[in-house]
């Protein structure tokens, strides 16, 4: 079963994967850039560090499991929205990207605070991300083209709602949980070391 989801990764996922990359990427860069040229830092500044401070509370606690719920469950409901035949997985990304983009704007210096703030637990959930966009948009295109274009597929609805629960599972679930554990324990002390002297 596993051995099966991990095949998929490249039969069905690592193309999306790559594409998702590069379009999170460009985000990243016109979201700063855009936040940049128009003077709105200090605003991007003011929203950003109020929500991070509504989560410095949980920091001392180092209980990483509020932020993996909620992470997994922004994935969850992403991959669960794959069953409208629209790719709504693109909103998904976006959204993630351009706090990625805002959050670059609240230093002074935007490579230490991606290399220290973002990076670490960024590895883990980025992939994560990503992948739960591709998956969503399996499943979207698969109700695509079952519902709406009536192509035949090899696969029945009930597979497709199977593989996609094992896939979740097997590559989001992980990714998330880890991607919290630095997130919360980590990052922040490599954030005051390295960014807040």
């Amino acid at each position: 079963m596993i051995r099966e989801s991990l095949g998929r990764f490249n039969t069905d996922y690592r193309k999306r994967f790559w594409q998702f990359l590069l379009i999170m990427v460009v985000i990243w860069i016109v979201v700063y850039a855009g936040i940049e040229l128009t003077s709105s830092t200090e605003a991007a500044k003011h929203l950003l560090t109020s929500s991070l401070s509504g989560d410095s509370s949980g920091a001392s606690s180092h209980n990483f499991l509020p932020l993996f719920f909620h992470n997994f469950g922004s994935s969850l409901t992403i991959i669960v929205l794959g069953l409208i035949p629209i790719p709504l997985y693109y909103l998904f990304l976006l959204f993630n990207a351009s706090s990625v983009g805002a959050v670059l704007t609240i230093g002074p210096q935007p490579i230490l605070l991606f290399l220290f703030g973002i990076l670490p637990h960024g590895i883990f959930e980025i992939p994560g991300q990503i992948i739960s966009a591709a998956i969503s948009a399996r499943l979207a295109w698969y109700m695509i083209d079952r519902f709406i274009r009536h192509r035949q597929r090899s696969e029945t609805f009930g597979e497709m709602v199977k593989t996609t629960a094992i896939d979740t599972l097997v590559y989001v679930l992980p990714l998330l949980f880890i991607a919290a554990i630095i997130e919360q324990n980590i990052t922040p002390i490599l954030i005051h070391n390295f960014i807040i002297k």
